[in-house]
């Protein structure tokens, strides 16, 4: 195609030239030498639709403007076009220039097309290179890809660029009445009688954020467990947001994606059905709250209360107190002041205080028995949480 290009320059210089002896020289030497031009630069590629473009319809005009003539020269018998042009035959001369300018239009269409292709190919060759970026297309996701092309592919559930969602922090003040709580630590309840705490575990589930049109938003983490519904057994994904609380002053209660102004924050202490159901043996997961030894026995099933108690420290006798389903299990909703989550960001609530003495309200360790105790424990639930 090159040499083409540089042969059809050369030709059309040589137009250009020979129009010296024409009766309007210098238009079609300008003309022939634009299309000269165009065609030498053609032979390395460099195109200008636009410039072509006009040559085009400067070509298509003058075609029109001099199709009669050409027509009377056909209908003459087309005579010889080489013999110089006289006065009583102007269709000679004027025919000469159809034809010029027919063969001008054709060189010129071919550098539109040659110009087009390369065009077309400069297209393919950089959408070739170009590689579609895949994120996280969630806003509300910690990492949210701004400069991402299209979302995360899911195939046969496996999501290659998965969205990570912010995470749902609980910050916990443990207390006893006044005073910092501690484990394996002797106190006394509000009948003045001492006693020795030498552990408590409880579980929290069902754990939601509150607006204050009372919408709620959930954990988005998920946990498939085997449940037992009306005497069967089924697989049934739950929502994983089962926690155990004992000491710790932090939990990562999971993942939200949602943002807003919360100012509750709701959960049951304990496991509601059918998930408390469950068999522990069927968790294919190596760690997880509801896979802790103490807190199940084949007997209760899952244990939402533990309290490890020495209630005569004269000796060294423990009484463990379990509660479980037979006790049911107890709905919490505190108030906090309204806080915003931001998009993409993690929300801790500060902070939660459990007050470990009011667990012990009204409890007579010489004189109740454990299902009394269990059962004041219970009813005290509720007064152990709160929110500063």
């Amino acid at each position: 195609m090159k040499i083409t290009n540089i042969l059809l320059s050369l030709l059309f210089f040589l137009f250009a030239i020979v129009q010296f002896n024409d009766p309007d020289p210098w238009l079609w030497i300008l003309f022939y030498g634009y299309i000269a031009v165009i065609s030498g630069f053609a032979a390395w590629n460099h195109y200008n639709k636009p410039i072509i473009g006009v040559g085009i319809a400067i070509c298509v005009i003058g075609l029109c403007f001099l199709l009669p003539e050409f027509i009377n020269w056909l209908n003459s018998g087309a005579e010889s076009i080489v013999e110089s042009m006289k006065a009583e035959k102007p269709h000679i001369e004027l025919t000469r220039e159809f034809l010029g300018l027919s063969i001008c239009l054709f060189v010129l269409v071919f550098h539109w097309r040659q110009a087009t292709k390369l065009l077309l190919l400069c297209c393919l060759f950089f959408t070739s290179c170009f590689q579609p970026e895949e994120g996280c297309l969630d806003i509300e996701a910690s990492n949210f890809a701004l400069a991402a092309d299209r979302d995360c592919v899911q195939d046969d559930n496996t999501v290659t660029c998965p969205c990570d969602y912010p995470s749902l922090n609980l910050v916990i003040d443990h207390v006893y009445n006044d005073q910092s709580y501690l484990p394996d630590s002797i106190y006394q309840n509000d009948l003045g009688q001492t006693f020795r705490i030498e552990d408590i575990q409880f579980y929290i589930s069902n754990i939601r954020l509150m607006r204050s049109d009372s919408t709620a938003v959930k954990i988005l983490d998920t946990i498939t467990l085997t449940v037992s519904i009306a005497g069967q057994l089924e697989k049934l994904v739950a929502i994983d947001d089962f926690k155990i609380i004992q000491n710790q002053t932090t939990v990562d209660l999971g993942s939200i994606n949602t943002s807003g102004t919360f100012q509750q924050l709701a959960f049951i202490v304990g496991i509601k059905e059918p998930e408390n159901t469950a068999n522990p043996e069927d968790i294919l997961r190596t760690s997880h709250s509801l896979l802790v030894d103490s807190m199940y026995t084949e007997s209760e099933g899952y244990i939402f209360n533990r309290f490890v108690l020495n209630t005569d420290t004269s000796t060294m006798e423990n009484t463990i107190l379990h509660i479980t389903n037979n006790e049911g299990i107890t709905p919490i909703v505190l108030d906090f002041f309204p806080t915003s989550k931001e998009q993409g960001k993690a929300f801790s609530i500060d902070t939660l205080q459990l007050n470990h003495a009011k667990w012990f309200d009204g409890i007579n360790f010489d004189e109740n028995t454990v299902e009394e105790m269990r059962s004041k424990i219970v009813t005290n639930t509720t007064k152990v949480f709160s929110i500063h």
